[in-house]
Protein backbone atom coordinates (compact mmCIF):
# COMPACT_ATOMS: atom_id res chain seq x y z
CA UNK A 1 0.00 0.00 0.00
CA UNK A 2 3.10 2.28 0.86
CA UNK A 3 4.05 1.90 -2.68
CA UNK A 4 0.99 2.32 -4.20
CA UNK A 5 -0.01 5.59 -2.32
CA UNK A 6 3.03 7.15 -3.21
CA UNK A 7 2.11 6.94 -6.96
CA UNK A 8 -1.97 7.55 -5.96
CA UNK A 9 -0.22 11.68 -5.04
CA UNK A 10 1.32 11.86 -9.00
CA UNK A 11 -2.37 10.70 -10.12
CA UNK A 12 -4.60 13.34 -7.69
CA UNK A 13 -5.82 16.05 -9.62
CA UNK A 14 -4.03 18.55 -7.60
CA UNK A 15 -0.79 17.25 -8.60
CA UNK A 16 -0.45 18.53 -11.57
CA UNK A 17 -1.38 22.13 -10.50
CA UNK A 18 1.55 22.07 -8.16
CA UNK A 19 4.18 20.32 -10.27
CA UNK A 20 4.52 17.12 -8.01
CA UNK A 21 5.81 14.59 -10.05
CA UNK A 22 7.71 11.21 -10.12
CA UNK A 23 10.94 12.97 -8.72
CA UNK A 24 9.20 14.44 -6.26
CA UNK A 25 7.79 11.31 -5.24
CA UNK A 26 11.04 9.26 -5.63
CA UNK A 27 12.71 11.94 -3.13
CA UNK A 28 10.07 11.93 -1.00
CA UNK A 29 10.16 8.11 -0.82
CA UNK A 30 14.06 8.46 -0.23
CA UNK A 31 13.32 10.80 2.48
CA UNK A 32 10.93 8.69 4.50
CA UNK A 33 12.67 5.66 4.02
CA UNK A 34 16.16 6.55 4.54
CA UNK A 35 16.95 10.34 5.90
CA UNK A 36 14.21 10.39 8.76
CA UNK A 37 13.71 8.20 12.22
CA UNK A 38 11.13 6.36 13.35
CA UNK A 39 10.18 8.88 15.67
CA UNK A 40 10.45 11.56 13.28
CA UNK A 41 7.97 9.63 11.16
CA UNK A 42 5.46 10.74 13.80
CA UNK A 43 6.11 14.41 12.74
CA UNK A 44 7.23 14.99 9.98
CA UNK A 45 7.90 18.73 8.75
CA UNK A 46 7.78 19.81 5.28
CA UNK A 47 10.19 22.52 5.25
CA UNK A 48 12.81 20.14 6.54
CA UNK A 49 11.89 17.69 3.74
CA UNK A 50 12.33 20.41 0.60
CA UNK A 51 15.38 21.36 2.13
CA UNK A 52 17.55 17.95 2.63
CA UNK A 53 15.64 16.80 -1.10
CA UNK A 54 16.66 20.03 -2.93
CA UNK A 55 12.23 20.37 -3.35
CA UNK A 56 11.02 23.86 -4.10
CA UNK A 57 9.11 24.61 -0.65
CA UNK A 58 5.40 25.00 -2.40
CA UNK A 59 6.11 21.49 -4.10
CA UNK A 60 7.17 19.64 -0.63
CA UNK A 61 3.98 21.10 1.30
CA UNK A 62 1.41 20.27 -1.20
CA UNK A 63 3.29 16.93 -1.78
CA UNK A 64 2.41 15.98 1.76
CA UNK A 65 -0.94 18.14 2.13
CA UNK A 66 -2.14 15.73 -1.53
CA UNK A 67 -0.57 12.73 0.77
CA UNK A 68 -2.95 13.14 3.47
CA UNK A 69 -5.69 13.22 0.72
CA UNK A 70 -4.66 9.49 0.09
CA UNK A 71 -4.23 8.36 3.27
CA UNK A 72 -0.44 8.63 3.33
CA UNK A 73 0.13 11.01 6.11
CA UNK A 74 -2.35 11.90 9.24
CA UNK A 75 -2.04 16.53 8.82
CA UNK A 76 -1.12 17.19 12.51
CA UNK A 77 -1.55 20.92 13.75
CA UNK A 78 0.72 22.17 17.12
CA UNK A 79 -0.06 25.66 18.70
CA UNK A 80 4.09 27.03 19.31
CA UNK A 81 3.26 29.97 21.40
CA UNK A 82 5.84 32.56 21.78
CA UNK A 83 6.43 31.61 25.20
CA UNK A 84 7.69 28.12 24.18
CA UNK A 85 4.60 25.95 24.89
CA UNK A 86 3.60 23.89 22.37
CA UNK A 87 0.35 21.83 22.43
CA UNK A 88 -1.50 19.62 19.77
CA UNK A 89 -4.83 21.19 18.29
CA UNK A 90 -7.54 18.47 18.44
CA UNK A 91 -10.77 20.03 18.48
CA UNK A 92 -12.17 23.16 16.14
CA UNK A 93 -12.83 25.15 19.18
CA UNK A 94 -12.90 29.02 18.93
CA UNK A 95 -10.40 29.77 21.08
CA UNK A 96 -6.58 28.79 21.35
CA UNK A 97 -5.56 28.63 25.07
CA UNK A 98 -1.60 29.12 26.15
CA UNK A 99 -0.96 28.58 29.72
CA UNK A 100 1.46 31.78 29.68
CA UNK A 101 -2.15 33.53 29.11
CA UNK A 102 -2.37 34.43 25.46
CA UNK A 103 -5.94 33.52 23.67
CA UNK A 104 -6.81 33.71 20.01
CA UNK A 105 -8.39 31.89 17.42
CA UNK A 106 -6.92 30.26 14.25
CA UNK A 107 -6.99 33.30 12.33
CA UNK A 108 -5.12 35.79 15.00
CA UNK A 109 -2.73 33.04 15.67
CA UNK A 110 -2.35 31.33 11.94
CA UNK A 111 1.75 32.12 12.67
CA UNK A 112 1.89 30.11 15.45
CA UNK A 113 0.42 27.07 13.92
CA UNK A 114 2.47 24.61 12.29
CA UNK A 115 1.69 22.10 10.17
CA UNK A 116 3.09 18.13 10.78
CA UNK A 117 2.29 15.45 8.80
CA UNK A 118 2.29 11.80 10.55
CA UNK A 119 3.21 8.60 8.22
CA UNK A 120 0.29 6.29 7.93
CA UNK A 121 2.48 3.12 6.10
CA UNK A 122 5.30 1.27 6.92
CA UNK A 123 8.00 2.25 4.36
CA UNK A 124 8.52 -1.13 2.06
CA UNK A 125 11.21 -1.33 -1.31
CA UNK A 126 9.53 0.18 -4.48
CA UNK A 127 10.57 -0.35 -7.99
CA UNK A 128 11.52 3.02 -9.25
CA UNK A 129 13.28 3.86 -12.63
CA UNK A 130 17.09 4.71 -12.16
CA UNK A 131 16.60 8.08 -13.79
CA UNK A 132 14.88 9.84 -10.77
CA UNK A 133 18.28 9.35 -8.85
CA UNK A 134 20.32 11.54 -10.96
CA UNK A 135 17.80 14.46 -11.56
CA UNK A 136 18.84 17.79 -10.39
CA UNK A 137 17.90 19.04 -7.70
CA UNK A 138 14.86 22.31 -7.35
CA UNK A 139 16.37 23.57 -4.59
CA UNK A 140 15.80 27.44 -4.90
CA UNK A 141 17.69 28.33 -1.32
CA UNK A 142 15.79 31.64 -1.04
CA UNK A 143 12.43 30.50 -1.81
CA UNK A 144 12.91 28.39 1.37
CA UNK A 145 14.29 30.92 3.74
CA UNK A 146 10.21 32.72 3.28
CA UNK A 147 8.52 29.61 5.00
CA UNK A 148 8.29 28.53 8.76
CA UNK A 149 5.68 25.77 8.28
CA UNK A 150 3.24 27.86 9.67
CA UNK A 151 -0.64 28.49 8.71
CA UNK A 152 0.41 31.62 7.39
CA UNK A 153 2.43 30.03 4.93
CA UNK A 154 -0.02 27.34 3.88
CA UNK A 155 -2.31 30.77 3.02
CA UNK A 156 0.35 31.52 1.07
CA UNK A 157 0.81 28.84 -1.14
CA UNK A 158 -2.84 27.42 -1.39
CA UNK A 159 -5.53 29.98 -0.42
CA UNK A 160 -7.34 30.26 2.91
CA UNK A 161 -9.86 27.64 1.26
CA UNK A 162 -7.15 24.91 1.52
CA UNK A 163 -6.39 26.21 4.93
CA UNK A 164 -9.87 25.73 6.12
CA UNK A 165 -9.91 22.14 4.41
CA UNK A 166 -6.74 21.00 6.28
CA UNK A 167 -8.10 22.47 9.59
CA UNK A 168 -11.28 20.42 8.93
CA UNK A 169 -9.36 17.36 8.19
CA UNK A 170 -7.48 17.18 10.53
CA UNK A 171 -10.25 17.86 13.35
CA UNK A 172 -12.50 15.44 11.32
CA UNK A 173 -9.42 12.56 12.36
CA UNK A 174 -9.54 13.52 15.81
CA UNK A 175 -12.88 13.37 16.06
CA UNK A 176 -13.05 9.95 14.27
CA UNK A 177 -10.04 8.32 16.28
CA UNK A 178 -12.13 9.70 19.52
CA UNK A 179 -15.41 7.84 18.74
CA UNK A 180 -13.49 4.64 17.83
CA UNK A 181 -11.46 4.86 21.63
CA UNK A 182 -15.34 5.61 23.13
CA UNK A 183 -16.53 2.41 21.18
CA UNK A 184 -13.95 0.55 22.03
CA UNK A 185 -14.45 1.45 25.75
CA UNK A 186 -18.23 0.89 25.45
CA UNK A 187 -17.75 -2.80 24.18
CA UNK A 188 -15.69 -3.74 26.40
CA UNK A 189 -17.53 -2.86 29.40
CA UNK A 190 -20.16 -4.73 27.89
Amino acid sequence: MYCKKLLDIVSFEESKRYLIDKLIIYKLDEYLKNRITLRERKNINPVKFAIEMGVEYKIAIMTFIVGSRVKLFKIRLFYECDCGERKELETTKENIECECGKIGNYESLKENIKLYFQLLEIPTPCEWNEQYSNEADLLKESDLLAFDNSFSDIEKVGGSELMNEIKSDCFRDAREALMERYIGEESEGI
